[in-house]
C-alpha cells in the first residue's frame, strides 16, 4: 500500500536458510517468519542483510515475548543493533503490542533501547512502510532519480 515491494530472497540467501531451518511454524520465503529457528537469529539476519535484494531489513519484536522471554529479546536487540552498525542498510523494527495498555511497560522498554541503538521503531507495519517510503523518496529526489 506504501508502494514498495516486499522482494525473492536470492538463490544464495534461500540456499542458506533452507540448510538449517525448521519448517514447523516458519516460513524462510520473505517476508521471514521464524518460528522455531530462533536459535539461529544472527545466521538469518546476517543472511537477509548480505542479500542484494533487500534495502531494508524490518524486523518485528514483540512486548508479549518481553513479558515472558526478556532475555530473548535482549539478545535479538543486541543482534539488530550488531547489523545495524556493521552496515549501511537500513534496519527498522515493528513493536507488536496485542494489549498496548497492559503492555505499555514493555513496549517503551523496547523502543528505549532501540532507540538508544539508533534503530528507528514503528507500532505498525502501515506506520514502518510509510516512514521507510517517505525516506526513499526525499533520497531519490536529491539524487535525481
Amino acid at each position: 500500500k506504501a508502494g514498495m515491494a516486499v522482494p525473492r530472497l536470492s538463490e544464495a540467501s534461500l540456499e542458506r536458510l533452507a540448510s538449517f531451518f525448521t519448517l514447523v511454524g516458519a516460513s524462510y520465503q520473505n517476508p521471514i517468519d521464524m518460528g522455531s529457528n530462533r536459535d539461529h537469529f544472527g545466521e538469518i539476519l546476517s543472511t537477509l542483510i548480505g542479500d542484494e535484494n533487500i534495502d531494508v531489513l524490518v524486523m518485528q519484536l514483540s512486548a508479549q515475548m518481553w513479558v515472558r522471554t526478556p532475555n530473548l529479546i535482549e539478545g535479538q536487540i543486541a543482534d539488530l543493533t550488531e547489523v545495524r552498525r556493521q552496515q549501511e542498510k537500513p534496519v527498522a523494527v515493528v513493536v507488536v503490542a496485542p494489549l498496548p495498555q497492559r503492555q505499555f511497560e514493555a513496549v517503551t522498554t523496547i523502543e528505549t533501547k532501540l532507540r538508544a541503538a539508533g534503530i528507528p521503531s514503528y507500532p505498525t507495519y502501515e506506520r514502518a512502510a510509510t516512514a521507510l517510503k517517505k525516506v526513499a523518496d526525499y533520497y531519490r529526489f536529491h539524487r535525481g532519480d
